[in-house]
C-alpha cells in the first residue's frame, strides 16, 4: 500500500547506518518524533512521509554510489563505476591506464553515457549483454577488466551495486 509504519522506518533507518538523531536532522524534528514514529506511538503525517521517502532513497543511493567508489578507489583492477543513469562517474588509476594506452582520453569518458561509449567506442555488444543479464536494476553498476600480463586481451565483468550491498 505504500505506507510507512514504524517498524519499515527503523528497518530503513538502520539498513543505512543512521541512527535516529541524524533521521531527526534531516527531517528538522527532533529525536523523540522519530523515536515515537519507530514505536508506533504516532505516524508520520502525510507531508513527512514523502519527505521521508525521499531522503531514505538519496540516502540508500549516496551509499550505493559510495560503496562503488570505495572498490574503484582500491585499484585493485582496473574498474569503472556507472550511475543509474549509467553514466561512468568513477574510474580507477588502473583503469585510466587502460584507457590512455588505447588512445582514449580518461578525463573526456568520465560523465559519458555507457550507450555513447558503446557506439562511439564499437563496441555495441556490451550494452546488449547488459539488457539481457537483467543487471541495469542495480543503483550503480561496477565495472573491472582483466587482462593478460602484456596488457592485451581483456574479459569485461560487471555487476549490479544494490542498496543492501549485494
Amino acid at each position: 500500500n505504500g505506507d510507512i509504519d514504524g517498524d519499515r522506518i527503523k528497518e530503513l533507518r538502520r539498513r543505512l547506518g543512521m541512527t535516529q538523531r541524524q533521521l531527526a536532522e534531516q527531517l528538522h524534528v527532533d529525536q523523540g518524533t522519530i523515536s515515537r514514529w519507530e514505536r508506533g506511538v504516532e505516524s508520520p503525517r502525510p507531508s513527512r512521509r514523502g519527505e521521508l521517502r525521499a531522503i531514505l532513497l538519496r540516502e540508500r543511493d549516496r551509499r550505493a554510489m559510495q560503496r562503488g567508489r570505495a572498490f574503484v578507489e582500491q585499484d585493485v583492477r582496473p574498474s569503472t563505476l556507472l550511475d543509474s543513469q549509467l553514466r561512468l562517474v568513477a574510474m580507477s588509476r588502473s583503469a585510466r591506464k587502460h584507457f590512455a594506452s588505447r588512445g582514449k582520453d580518461p578525463d573526456a569518458l568520465i560523465g559519458m553515457s555507457l550507450e555513447q561509449f558503446s557506439d562511439r567506442y564499437g563496441v555495441t555488444i556490451i550494452m546488449k549483454h547488459l539488457i539481457s543479464s537483467g543487471f541495469l536494476s542495480g543503483d550503480c553498476i561496477f565495472f573491472r577488466f582483466i587482462q593478460n600480463n602484456h596488457g592485451r586481451g581483456h574479459v569485461t565483468v560487471y555487476e549490479p551495486i544494490l542498496e543492501d550491498g549485494v
